[in-house]
């Protein structure tokens, strides 16, 4: 399971979730949660991540890990979006849409039950089969 492997920082791989949700929020405050149809993954090498659905190509961004952040193990990703280890739904946030720093995010996905799908790295262009 996840569990293990999230509790100091995302080991390399392919994750898989069919269990994700779109919020919008208010004041550090998720207000609506809408769930997303279909399999989505993030593809985790050292120096960023890949987050795509349904075998599409994805975003890829470079991060980087900066410890704890209120309480969650966090990445800063190069668009200026987030990214926390969430144990909690045995998963992560993915925070986007941020205001004018790290605090204030507008949106918010949550992908639960985050599970190791591939231990294969580097090939950001593959194809889920």
């Amino acid at each position: 399971m996840l569990t293990g492997q999230l509790f100091a920082q995302m080991d390399e791989g392919l994750y898989h979730s069919n269990d994700v949700y779109y919020c919008n929020v208010v004041d550090g405050i998720a207000i609506s949660e809408e769930k997303i149809d279909g399999d989505h993954y993030i593809q985790v090498s050292k120096n960023g991540a890949r987050f795509y659905s349904n075998n599409r190509l994805g975003l890829y961004h470079s991060w980087m890990y900066v410890g704890d952040f209120i309480d969650y193990e966090t990445y800063i990703l190069t668009d200026g979006s987030k990214l926390c280890l969430a144990p909690e739904v045995n998963g992560v946030y993915y925070f986007f849409e941020n205001t004018y720093d790290h605090y204030e995010y507008k949106k918010l996905l949550i992908y639960k039950n985050l599970n190791l799908y591939s231990v294969e790295t580097g090939n950001y262009l593959m194809e889920i089969k």
